[in-house]
């Protein structure tokens, strides 16, 4: 099971990383709203600025539950003086298989470059490594040069596959 954990960005700002509950989908939401239409579309592979409220809540909670039933999805979080937290970035991952999951990263556009993606994806390889993951597996454009970036420091395996505009990733963790 995933543990509290932290680690400090760039700047030097202590990062707080949890998983998130099924009872947070208000703080996805408000992670979504807090990302650029450009970062949107990089995350989601698609146009998703003129979904409905009520699409945005219902994915939100089906992403927040399915971080109880098995999958995970770490919340970076930076901590006001009076202990607000705030959700500046998400790393889940979904099973694919008994062997293989899918991440996906969501960071704000106002944390970017700081190392919150970072961060955040070497404590979910972690915890997918944990769990027994022999394959972490992701969908990336090939104009998203930050996780491109991302993906080609990683100190293991990665074997990138191009189709078309985006590339398929396999990370070997074994």
């Amino acid at each position: 099971m995933v543990k509290l954990n932290e680690f400090i960005s760039k700047q030097g700002r202590r990062i707080g990383v949890r998983q998130i509950r099924a009872d947070e989908p208000h703080l996805l939401l408000d992670l979504f709203a807090h990302m650029s239409s450009e970062s949107r579309y990089q995350r989601f592979l698609q146009t998703v600025d003129h979904l409905s409220t009520q699409r945005l809540w219902d994915e939100a909670t089906h992403i927040a539950q399915q971080s109880e039933a098995g999958d995970v999805c770490l919340g970076g979080f930076v901590v006001d003086k009076g202990g607000q937290e705030t959700l500046i970035g998400a790393a889940r991952y979904v099973h694919v298989d008994d062997d293989s999951v899918e991440i996906a990263l969501s960071i704000r556009d106002d944390y970017q470059n700081q190392g919150i993606g970072t961060g955040l994806l070497a404590l979910l390889i972690a915890e997918a490594r944990v769990r027994g993951v022999r394959q972490v597996v992701a969908t990336v454009q090939n104009d998203n040069e930050r996780m491109l970036h991302l993906l080609h420091r990683l100190d293991m395996p990665v074997t990138r596959t191009v189709d078309g505009a985006s590339s398929f990733f396999a990370i070997d963790l074994t």
